[in-house]
């Protein structure tokens, strides 16, 4: 009998110990959930788009691009970044050349140079918003699109 009475005092111990732990998870998930809304609210996400004139290009030419911010919620245009950062990068991952491109109604446009002192290979092009440097620990805004440029051959 006491056998009896020690396994339903602990069953009825557990069960009130369980639901405590789950009524103190709950308000933790609750303030962890506002703190998130609150962080949302204060910084919005952003997503960059590139869109070239080709996808490779001969040294000496020009790349043409056109570059848009969206609310990453709606996909509605940004307001938020004005300048947007456009690097290109080596294989090494050096910058060649770098960029700043001015942003009306989260849309902009730009053209890079191949001089004849640009290399065969691939290059990647990076681009980011004064926000994701400054916040970059909370939002990295890197859009790393491949492009090749090649040489001529003389004929």
């Amino acid at each position: 009998m006491k056998r009896i009475l020690l396994i339903l005092f602990c069953s009825l111990h557990s069960i009130l110990f369980l639901r405590s732990q789950n009524a103190s998870s709950d308000i933790i998930f609750k303030q962890f959930f506002d703190n998130a809304v609150a962080f949302a609210d204060a910084y919005p996400r952003e997503k960059v788009y590139l869109h070239f004139d080709n996808s490779s290009y001969y040294v000496g030419d020009t790349i043409w691009f056109k570059a848009y911010t969206v609310y990453a919620e709606n996909n509605m245009p940004s307001t938020i970044s004005k300048p947007l950062y456009v690097e290109m990068l080596d294989q090494t991952g050096h910058i060649t050349q770098r960029q700043i491109i001015e942003l009306n109604s989260g849309e902009g446009h730009g053209q890079i140079i191949l001089n004849e002192s640009t290399m065969s290979g691939y290059y990647e092009i990076s681009l980011h918003s004064l926000d994701a440097c400054i916040q970059r620990a909370f939002l990295l805004l890197t859009y790393i699109p491949h492009l090749s440029v090649c040489t001529r051959r003389k004929t």
